[in-house]
């Protein structure tokens, strides 16, 4: 009897195991099923379709019965932000940016030739002094602008044109009444590889 017992347990037993695999076969797909209805239904568009749907959409004017306004709380469309101008939006220029351009300018023209002297008028630190000495004579091509700096602060060397010799460059006879009122005394002779330092 119990060998016969023991069949009949193991039969009950692989039966349950069988019904066990397919359980779990029937649970998995429908696990599997859940989620891909549940994806469908809930389906969401890409992030950001919805927003660019919306502002590429015409924009229509709703009619208004006569004497009717439109309550105060809606809003008018805003219009997308225009992408037909690539250039970014820079900073405006400071007095200190247009000289420091000035003086990158005046560096490349002087480095042609690095041979000769030139008559300094007079280091400044104040970019604004350097703008409107600029402004009066910055025209004519012998005036220099040139970097310099004091104390780690950002300076200009105001200079006059190019000379052959030393003596010249003391004299600077062409150099104008403006610039030379800003001098209490000759202008000073400096080397144009030193200026260019």
């Amino acid at each position: 009897m119990s060998a016969k017992q023991s069949r009949g347990d193991r039969r009950e037993d692989s039966g349950r195991e069988a019904w066990s695999g397919v359980l779990s076969f029937v649970l998995l797909v429908g696990g599997i099923l859940v989620v891909v209805l549940l994806a469908a239904v809930m389906r969401t568009d890409p992030p950001g379709s919805r927003l660019l749907a919306a502002r590429d959409a015409p924009v229509m004017d709703v009619p208004t019965e006569a004497g009717v306004e439109p309550p105060d709380d809606v809003a008018d469309p805003v219009a997308p932000p225009s992408t037909d101008d690539p250039t970014p939006t820079l900073p405006p220029e400071t007095v200190l940016d247009r000289m420091a351009r000035r003086a990158g300018i005046d560096v490349e023209r002087l480095a042609a030739s690095t041979d000769g002297w030139t008559a300094q008028v007079g280091v400044f630190c104040d970019a604004r002094r350097v703008e409107s000495i600029v402004a009066e004579f910055g025209e004519q091509p012998a005036l220099l602008v040139l970097p310099s700096y004091h104390d780690e602060r950002p300076c200009f060397r105001v200079c006059w044109n190019r000379y052959r010799a030393r003596d010249s460059a003391v004299r600077a006879t062409d150099l104008p009444a403006g610039l030379r009122a800003l001098l209490s005394g000759d202008p000073y002779p400096r080397r144009v590889t030193e200026v260019l330092e």
